[in-house]
């Protein structure tokens, strides 16, 4: 399986985790970064979540390869129910509701059952749009998670064979032209 088919794996993963613990009328995958008015004009049960790759930075991993530091955003997204309420609307109460709990089902299954890849830690929970401000009632809170895919990317293959070899160097320095790539001792 390649890289991107492993992040891609992953993505699958975590919708069907969602599916799975039955608190979601409506889970979907999102590549793109979120935009409500996008959202508003789609037809969507709610309460909806929404699973956005919003981004990856490639790091040195400890093989000499690279691993893909990656930040993932679940929007909840939930309908007013009855009347607005002036004290705490339903769809914000909701969204908030569900976004706290969204780290139980995350917590059940960091990994969501993918190899080669960091446990999902929770980054932040941030309110996008609370039903106050929404002519359609909507509320919207965003769940930052954090998960690194390791070995993103093989090692150069001179490091990985200095790094698989039975002779194992004490020091290992690659260089392009004057500029030090990797340097690590063992």
């Amino acid at each position: 399986m390649t890289s991107g088919e492993r992040l891609t794996t992953y993505l699958d993963a975590v919708a069907s985790a969602l599916r799975q613990a039955g608190r979601f009328a409506d889970v979907r995958i999102h590549l793109d970064l979120f935009d409500l008015d996008d959202v508003l004009k789609e037809t969507f049960r709610t309460p909806a979540a929404r699973i956005i790759w919003a981004g990856g930075k490639p790091e040195p991993g400890a093989n000499g390869g690279v691993d893909l530091a990656s930040s993932i955003v679940i929007a909840v997204i939930c309908r007013r129910e009855g009347r607005p309420d002036p004290q705490f609307t339903s769809a914000d109460r909701s969204a908030l509701t569900l976004s706290i709990d969204l780290i139980s089902t995350i917590n059940i299954d960091p990994y969501f059952g993918q190899p080669k890849v960091t446990p999902a830690t929770p980054r932040g929970i941030k309110v996008a749009i609370s039903e106050k401000n929404s002519k359609d009632g909507i509320a919207v809170v965003l769940v930052e998670l954090g998960a690194v895919f390791l070995a993103a990317a093989e090692a150069y293959d001179p490091v990985r064979r200095a790094l698989m070899s039975a002779d194992q160097p004490t020091r290992i320095v690659v260089t392009a032209g004057d500029e030090t790539i990797i340097e690590g001792a063992r």
